[in-house]
């Protein structure tokens, strides 16, 4: 909810602000909050999610999201990451949180605090979890803004089981990227 916040995290990463960021919420129920999710399926989110997932839709326009998230932009990414630590942290905060990989831009997604050890510096806080259980692919990126369709949009760790269960629901694979 601090725009200097925000910019903190894009200078940290020397990332383009024209590039966006996905936010993360403590559970499933709550993307709702924040994205349109009344054309999906009862219990699609909660089955993806959480997970190595990030969901995209139209952002609700009743959200509570701060000015400097994606602006100028309609679609949004939400995770509900699969971490018991980062959940309790958005749901103790009460508010998406802005999320990111642990990395300069453009570099692979690190597993571990010491893969990002560049950046240290820039961070207020560093919470070493463990190593999460990952090829470093990042997650699973698929767009859900269009009824009935999905696209996958970035091929990470879930990839395989999140297409898996958008066609057990009865969604049609769509190449058109919005």
């Amino acid at each position: 909810r601090s725009e200097s916040g925000v910019r903190a995290l894009y200078a940290t990463k020397r990332r383009s602000e024209d590039v966006p960021l996905a936010i993360c919420v403590g559970d499933a129920q709550e993307v709702g909050n924040y994205l349109e999710t009344g054309h999906l399926a009862s219990g699609l989110l909660e089955e993806l999610l959480p997970g190595p997932v990030t969901v995209i839709s139209w952002t609700k326009s009743s959200s509570d999201l701060p000015n400097c998230i994606n602006p100028g932009r309609r679609l949004l990414g939400v995770r509900v990451p699969n971490s018991c630590f980062v959940r309790a942290v958005a749901r103790q905060y009460g508010h998406a949180l802005a999320l990111t990989s642990a990395n300069q831009s453009g570099d692979r997604s690190t597993v571990d605090v010491t893969e990002f050890l560049e950046i240290w510096d820039d961070c207020t806080l560093i919470f070493d979890g463990g190593k999460i259980p990952s090829s470093g692919l990042g997650s699973t990126i698929v767009n859900l803004s269009v009824p009935g369709k999905y696209s996958i949009q970035r091929r990470g760790d879930a990839c395989q089981i999140t297409e898996e269960t958008l066609l057990r629901y009865g969604l049609a694979k769509n190449d058109v990227f919005l």
